[in-house]
């Protein structure tokens, strides 16, 4: 299975949330070339900057950033 890269995730969260780049970056405090640097992945998000970002488009930072949480076990 190959992982989905930060910033092809980014985009689909994007997507999902039903903004485009610009709508994206106004509401972080960033601009649209920063956003589409991410998606491309040329650089990535600062931890302070990634934790906006997923609270904007509604996903925990581990789900922004691929995180894997495992198995949960009874």
């Amino acid at each position: 299975m190959v992982r989905e890269s930060f910033g092809t995730r980014l985009r689909r969260l994007r997507e999902l949330a039903g903004m485009n780049q610009t709508q994206l970056a106004d509401r972080i405090g960033a601009d649209q070339r920063s956003v589409s640097r991410w998606e491309c992945n040329v650089a990535e998000p600062g931890v302070r900057m990634a934790d906006t970002i997923a609270t904007v488009l509604g996903v925990s930072l581990p789900d922004l950033l691929g995180i894997s949480h495992g198995t949960e076990t009874k």
